[in-house]
């Protein structure tokens, strides 16, 4: 063997002399070398070229043009990676199970193993050059595309050039009509159409969720058209959801037809949908450019007009008509309630029905409208159905208008009514904030009475309204003082006629492009007027509000004009003025708003004010809203603010930096004029925020109140970015005292604390009486890493409503829980009262605390949750003092605390006064009774567990993944509540903690994980098993356990004297996999198996590098077989009837399945499939001609 190789590597000397003699050399000595750099050069040009790729794709996209040499470098690497035989047969080798075979230290024995390894090195040697010139090329690429310099004349040739060619029953037929046609290769347009009100559009929202779910197409856009149609914005719409930049900053819409066309072109399979088409003039092929004349791209519409589709050529037209009688009495009685059955309505509510016609729109609303009213209501509902006027709206029919006409009369409450009519002041379909609502309610004399004067800056709401809805508000308007002509496209003030002087109230013109206002229009009685959105408006005539003397509500929301008009100071009535993301020509004068001494709201946001705010505006004694945010060039002087004393709410954010604090007149007093008018305007405020104020030591001066009053209103305190900041309050700014008899926060329940890099206490040296923290239930503390003490001692008996406590990133706390007398658990002598504190959620990450507690916080008798991750200095979590009381904690995750030895403190780690406070009943009071989740990872020097009476899941694991692989597939769900899973804690010697469970807490228990426990030496008390424990286990795993020595620990005693009675241990074990585990001599004794009556379900055996491993059958307590000869499994009497694959790999001193001697051990194998024998010392194949498994198919065997 050995002369065959030297004579293989000598002839190839001869040919290349000595140099080249060396390089064949070393192609057997570094082989390893060179196939582990080709791996990683392999990797990372892989890596390279899928970013580059995605560089490309996305230039395509944008119609750009791709660079020569990248073209030819791609094609390049994908003929080296995918094309060349000798690369990919190297990649294979690599990443098989081969490369770990052939690497053996055994396998160097063969000859032929040397002339593979010789061939393997050369050739990874050679594809390590052509690698690396692939690397340097590609990293050469500063970019892939460039402009095309004729892309504009191109696409508009080829686009000249271009052919211009709740589920009900009832609903299901239709659905399956179009879910048919849409994957009908011969089918590219589909229509639904239908009166309003008829659910079209929920069946689109069905076809939607349908396509998306069963993904019949790659990408699926969606685009709202209603009937004031919009091109350009279509157009916008479908270019940013398919990412296509070219349309921006053109305004011809032919033009960026052509581009969308070419765009969409490139799509391989893509569904359009284009809802509440009206126009019977639009062609999406050259009007919008959609290609919907070929199969890769299809188009769903739906309409109320027939025409519509017919004008548009739509193959499948689907018609939607109204649901079923029972339909429509289920969809009633679902928003009406079960009122309905009962004798008295039964009979009107019928009738209500049926005048509803079917409509699906009608019968939600009136329904809706009717719930809860009583039986008069009924029968007036019944008569106006039956004899209500129609209104000629078009598109709409009688029987949808008047229903939901009748639910909007049903509002009853005429704020209601005024909020409902307020919404049609916007586009159809168009998403109305609150905050835009509140501008024009503000101004409503009878929204006002029941307003309160509030607004509500921290909610998010959005108002949208269904187009027949808003028809039907539009006609509801009380003698039509309402007009509107919203996103029209109108490009000139609405004619004289139009505008009644003597009636009109309410004008909304958002979203068009006026170019022009009229001088001096008289409008005596107008409201409200908005010009939002006009971008094509850049002057507002000087004299324009000089007749709108009762207005209150003016919107010029992202208008473009120059100035602003002298008129506006005319405006004495005005509540509200929206002038945010106005783009200013000149620098803004903005002094002229002081005169609008009614002005309530004011949002001057993102203007680009590179100003000092004019002290006019300090006249707005009236102001309860103010915007300022976005201005990063403002400076505010500090007897502005100061002067605005009803003020509510104030936004600043990135407009702080230019605020002149003012001069601090002395700690006690209050600091600067300006915190003196934050005092005044959050007097009232429920919610502040508090964001990158790089200025503000502390809230003291903020919140100092003569009267007494100050931040009694704050239910949320959030305080972030504010680096100066070293303390919330303090002794001696604050406080109860005969000026100021009330305590502060009284209302307060939440607290959040973020990015403090001073914050050394939240309230220092504050005593009970300054602070009334009762109603607190929340606190977060964030990346203050100063923090040396959350609350003081004193201040933890007011916080007995606490129920939330998360603590992060705050390194230089060393507790969290104060030790003091007043807030001890109870003595010996007192009785614990778990109900004292509501704390249900503790949340501790990143921190360098040596104890929760010293030596113990108040009762946690209600605490659910407990987290503690990357808490290093830990050693232990509980006590047994506080460990007792924690009879309701259902989860506990304990994640990277390196130090922690122990979850409960054993008695000698206990200091003295822990022991003196000691619970005497600890030893016999059940630890954790209603832990379900309990989950450990990274915890390295962990020793004792116990695993809790009730645990449904537990996890005890290490960060980086098991080096392992399966030979079968395994499919490991995390979210199983019945996985055990130990892994990573590396001294954990005892799993039990000497303390035998009882068997109801591993039932239930389906998989078993053990994983790079060092120290483990033993897993499974063979009492566990003898009891019934583990009866519901599928897969055991055990991984990279070095000491272990046997997965069962046996008594032999406890098996003679207590078999199972009639029971079969671990009848469900289907996978049993034992890897790298150096120490372990044995796992299933025979006579346990043989007592329990085998593993009747176990279908995979995997044994793979267990070094001390010499058979496989363990016949413990037998006298003629040696302590020696003690190894792994396998039994009598058909002790396996459904293994399907046995698997043992890398066994050095394996040299027999089982002892020769005991006649009774035979192998039937009646389920085997595969066989492998991998580098093990049997001198042949465990088989004979007389056993061989019936159903065995595979067999390998690899001998050292």
């Amino acid at each position: 063997m050995e002369e065959t190789v030297i004579k293989y590597v000598v002839e190839n000397a001869v040919e290349s002399g000595l140099q080249a003699m060396v390089r064949q050399i070393g192609y057997c000595i570094y082989y390893k070398k060179n196939v582990k750099n080709l791996d990683e050069k392999v990797r990372a040009l892989q890596a390279m070229r899928t970013e580059i790729q995605e560089k490309v794709t996305a230039a395509k996209k944008n119609l750009d043009s791709i660079r020569k040499n990248v073209e030819i470098w791609l094609e390049n690497v994908k003929k080296e990676m995918e094309g060349d035989d000798m690369m990919v047969g190297l990649m294979n080798f690599i990443n098989g199970e081969e490369a770990k075979m052939f690497n053996h230290d055994v396998c160097c024995k063969s000859w032929c193993c040397l002339l593979s390894r010789h061939k393997i090195g050369r050739e990874a040697h050679r594809k390590n050059v052509i690698v690396e010139e692939l690397l340097n090329d590609g990293s050469s690429f500063e970019n892939v595309s460039y402009p095309c310099a004729n892309w504009l004349a191109s696409v508009i040739t080829h686009f000249i050039s271009t052919d211009d060619n709740v589920a009900f029953a009832s609903r299901e037929f239709i659905m399956n009509e179009i879910m048919s046609s849409l994957k009908d290769e011969e089918t590219y347009s589909v229509g639904i159409y239908g009166m309003g009100g008829i659910g079209k559009t929920m069946l689109k929202n069905r076809v939607h969720k349908q396509v998306v779910e069963e993904k019949l197409f790659n990408i699926v856009a969606t685009i709202t058209v209603s009937q004031n149609i919009d091109v350009k914005k279509i157009q916008d719409e479908i270019a940013q959801i398919f990412g296509f930049e070219k349309l921006n900053g053109i305004d011809n819409t032919a033009t960026r037809a052509a581009l969308l066309l070419q765009r969409l072109e490139q799509e391989e399979n893509i569904l359009v949908i284009f809802d509440d088409l009206w126009t019977i003039n639009l062609n999406l092929f050259t009007h919008v450019g959609i290609p919907c004349r070929y199969k890769r791209c299809k188009v769903l519409i739906t309409t109320r007009i027939l025409g519509v589709c017919r004008s548009l050529k739509i193959q499948k037209i689907v018609e939607v008509k109204g649901l079923s009688e029972d339909e429509s009495w289920h969809l009633f009685k679902q928003n009406v309630g079960d009122v309905v059955d009962s004798t008295a309505l039964q009979t009107v509510a019928k009738e209500v029905v049926k005048e509803c016609c079917c409509l699906p729109l009608a019968l939600v609303t009136v329904g809706r409208a009717l719930h809860h009213k009583d039986k008069l209501e009924w029968d007036y509902t019944a008569k106006k159905l039956r004899s209500s006027n129609f209104e000629d709206i078009e598109g709409m029919t009688s029987e949808v208008y008047t229903p939901i006409k009748l639910s909007y009369d049903f509002l009853g409450n005429d704020v209601l009514k005024r909020c409902f009519l307020l919404c049609c002041l916007f586009p159809e379909d168009h998403n109305t904030h609150v905050e835009d609502l509140l501008f024009y309610a503000v101004g409503d004399t009878v929204i006002r009475g029941d307003f309160n004067g509030k607004v509500f800056p921290d909610q998010t709401f959005l108002a949208k309204m269904h187009d027949v809805v808003l028809a039907i508000s539009i006609a509801s308007r009380d003698g039509s003082r309402f007009y509107v002509k919203a996103g029209l496209d109108l490009q000139n003030w609405p004619e004289a006629g139009s505008l009644s002087i003597s009636k009109c109230s309410r004008l909304s013109l958002i979203d068009n492009n006026i170019t022009e206002l009229p001088d001096q229009p008289e409008l005596p009685h107008l409201l409200s007027i908005s010009l939002r959105y006009n971008m094509s408006l850049y002057k507002i005539p000087d004299k324009f509000f000089k007749n709108m003397s009762a207005l209150q509500s003016l919107d010029i929301h992202g208008i473009r004009i120059s100035t602003l008009p002298s008129s506006i100071s005319s405006l004495v009535n005005l509540r509200s003025l929206d002038m945010g993301f106005c783009v200013f020509h000149n620098q803004l004068d903005i002094s002229s708003l002081g005169e609008l001494k009614k002005l309530e709201m004011l949002n001057l946001a993102n203007l680009g004010l590179s100003i000092s705010l004019p002290k006019e505006i300090g006249g707005l004694s009236r102001l309860k809203w103010l915007d300022l945010s976005g201005n990063t060039g403002l400076t505010v002087p500090p007897d502005i603010i100061s002067r605005l004393t009803c003020l509510e709410y104030l936004d600043m954010e990135d407009s702080f930096e230019g605020w002149e604090i003012g001069e601090i007149r002395g700690e006690s007093s209050g600091a600067s004029p300006f915190f003196n008018s934050v005092n005044i305007m959050v007097a009232k405020a429920e919610t502040v925020h508090l964001h990158r104020c790089s200025n503000l030591k502390g809230l003291a001066s903020l919140i100092t109140s003569r009267r007494g009053s100050g931040f009694n209103n704050i239910k949320r305190l959030e305080v972030s970015d504010c680096k100066e900041m070293y303390c919330v309050l303090s002794s001696g700014t604050v406080g109860a005292n005969e000026e100021n008899p009330n305590a502060l926060f009284t209302a307060l329940e939440e607290m959040c604390l973020s990015s403090l890099p001073n914050l050394k206490e939240v309230f220092h040296c504050l005593m009970p009486a300054e602070l009334s923290l009762e109603n607190l239930k929340r606190v977060e503390l964030d990346n203050c890493p100063d923090l040396v003490c959350i609350f003081p001692e004193v201040l933890w008996n007011k916080l007995k409503n606490l129920e939330v406590l998360k603590v992060t990133d705050c390194r230089r706390l060393k507790e969290v829980f104060p030790l003091g007398e007043g807030i001890r658990v109870a003595s010996n002598d007192q009785k614990q009262d778990h109900s004292n504190y509501h704390l249900r959620e503790l949340s501790l990450k990143n921190l360098t605390i040596t104890s929760i507690w010293k030596p113990a916080m108040f009762s946690l008798g209600n605490l659910k949750s407990l987290e503690v991750i990357h808490c290093s200095e830990l050693k232990y979590l509980f006590t047994p003092a506080t460990v007792t009381s924690l009879q309701r904690l259902e989860t506990l995750h304990i994640i990277n605390c390196n130090s922690l030895v122990t979850i409960v403190a054993a008695a000698d780690e206990l200091t003295q006064e822990d022991e003196q406070i000691m619970n005497p009943h600890f030893q016999t009071t059940a630890i954790f009774p209603n832990l379900r989740v309990f989950k450990v990872n990274d915890c390295k020097s962990l020793k004792v567990f116990s695993p809790p009476v009730n645990m449904q899941m537990l996890v005890l694991e290490e960060g980086e993944d098991y080096e392992y692989e399966d030979d079968y597939d395994y499919d490991y769900d995390c979210d199983d509540k019945r996985a055990l899973i130990l892994g990573g804690v590396r001294y954990l010697k005892d799993i039990w903690g000497g303390i035998i469970p009882p068997v109801q807490s591993f039932l239930n228990v389906t998989e078993v994980i053990i994983g790079k426990c060092g120290w483990l030496k033993h897993l499974i008390p063979v009492q566990v098993l003898l009891s019934g424990g583990l009866s519901q286990l599928r897969k055991l795993h055990v991984l990279y356990c070095e000491s272990l020595e046997a997965i069962i620990d046996t008594d032999d005693d406890i098996i003679v004297d207590s078999p199972p009675q009639n029971e079969v241990i671990l009848a469900n074990l289907e996978i049993l996999v034992i890897w790298k585990c150096k120490s372990l001599k044995y796992i299933l004794p025979m006579k346990l198996l043989v007592q329990g009556g085998g593993l009747p379900k176990l279908e995979v055996i995997n044994v793979h590098k267990c070094e001390k491993v010499k058979m496989i059958c363990y016949e413990d307590g037998s006298s003629d077989v040696h302590d020696d000869n003690k190894t792994i499994i396998l039994a009598t009497v058909e002790v396996f009837p459904r293994l399907r694959t046995l698997s043992l790999s890398y066994l050095p001193q394996l040299s027999s399945i089982h002892h020769q001697r005991n006649t009774l051990i035979h192998f039937g194998w009646p389920s085997l499939v595969s066989l492998f024998i991998i580098e093990c010392n049997f001198k042949s194949l465990p088989l004979s001609h007389k056993n061989v498994p019936p159903k065995l198919e595979n067999i390998v065997g690899i001998t050292a």
